[in-house]
């Protein structure tokens, strides 16, 4: 398959190690231009995607409308559904078209982010009060495994669920180089 070859320069390639939790949220700035004029790359993206509704099937999921994007690669049903995204504007450069993109988390993972830790606070204050409370080892130790175990079950899921982001940014960044005919931008 074509999509399958990683582009030379691509930003997946120049950080081989994997996305780092601080890069999932903050987000890894991709540029992109494109000869075509941005009414022809929405509809040629819009054309070559599918529905974030249709959760069977695997392949590019997304949209451009006025001028913002947002792409996901889906692997399959049972798809980690808190991947990195591709998101940013598609801008009228002279003709062309400037895709300014980041692939970070979606949205909806920096509300779960601060709903876990709003709950891990407050389960933090019952078990030191229960803590305070104990009188035996076992029930410290107990609470306190509980406690870590709470604390680094979202890095631990991030880690499972982001193993193959420089992939799937491979492969987005190939469908824009094959649908969109868009490269990576000079700097």
């Amino acid at each position: 398959r074509a999509c399958r070859r990683p582009l030379a320069q691509s930003p997946a390639r120049l950080h081989p190690a994997g996305m780092k939790v601080a890069e999932y949220l903050k987000g890894r700035p991709v540029r992109l231009v494109s000869p075509l004029d941005p009414a022809t790359v929405q509809a040629a993206i819009n054309a070559h995607t599918r529905s974030g509704f249709q959760p069977f099937g695997k392949g590019v999921v997304g949209w451009v409308r006025m001028g913002r994007v947002r792409l996901r690669y889906r692997a399959g049903f049972f798809d980690y559904n808190a991947k990195p995204v591709l998101v940013g504007r598609a801008e009228n450069d002279m003709g062309r078209t400037r895709l300014e993109l980041s692939y970070r988390a979606p949205l909806k993972v920096y509300g779960f982010i601060f709903l876990w830790f709003l709950i891990l606070t407050i389960f933090w204050g019952i078990v030191s009060q229960a803590l305070a409370q104990a009188s035996s080892l076992e029930s410290i130790a107990l609470k306190l495994v509980l406690f870590l175990v709470y604390l680094l079950m979202p890095l631990w899921v991030h880690w499972i669920g982001t193993l193959d982001a420089e992939e799937e940014l491979d492969l987005l960044l190939q469908f824009l180089r094959q649908h969109a005919k868009a490269e990576i931008a000079p700097d």
